[in-house]
């Protein structure tokens, strides 16, 4: 039923305990840092906890990546290439996010590459973001799972879609 076990380690993270809460895993990790938390199986980190992520992702003037100027014009970029248009549904001005194909945490290379990234939303009816992280989990993601993931639940794939 758990995928870890008691002092396994995740990277920098190490399961403390692991419970049943109604059917879904539960872990209790601590980070290398000393710090505590708990979180669902679907949503384990890949890495360290969510200071150190903060800490690793910081720009040299203190600030988290994802504030930049450089993300915000990622985001506007996959966005207007896509029409503000989920890729999966074909909802327009929805709950839209701009999804990295190549995951923003092990391919810096590409973290500003449009052609990296994708918009899909989590309106209701499609909810393909929120999808796709419960199937393959969040951080390490790849192309070839958002291709996998296309195939198995919307019948299409990133050659269809033009990517």
């Amino acid at each position: 039923m758990f995928k870890y076990k008691k002092n396994d380690k995740i990277n920098d993270l190490t399961v403390v305990k692991c419970i049943d809460d109604f059917g879904h895993p539960l872990y209790y990790l601590k980070c290398k840092c000393g710090r505590y938390s708990r979180c669902y199986e679907v949503d384990l980190p890949q890495d360290n906890c969510g200071e150190c992520y903060k800490q690793s992702t910081k720009t040299p003037s203190g600030r988290s990546e994802i504030f930049t100027d450089d993300y915000k014009n990622w985001r506007k970029g996959v966005m207007g290439r896509d029409k503000f248009k989920c890729r999966v549904c074909g909802r327009k001005n929805t709950d839209l996010e701009a999804h990295h194909l190549d995951g923003w945490n092990w391919c810096i290379a590409k973290r500003y590459d449009i052609g990296n990234g994708i918009t899909i939303c989590d309106q209701k009816g499609c909810r393909a973001h929120t999808m796709f992280h419960d199937k393959y989990g969040k951080g390490n993601n790849t192309r070839q799972q958002f291709d996998d993931f296309l195939k198995k639940f919307h019948a299409t794939d990133l050659n269809e879609l033009g990517l």
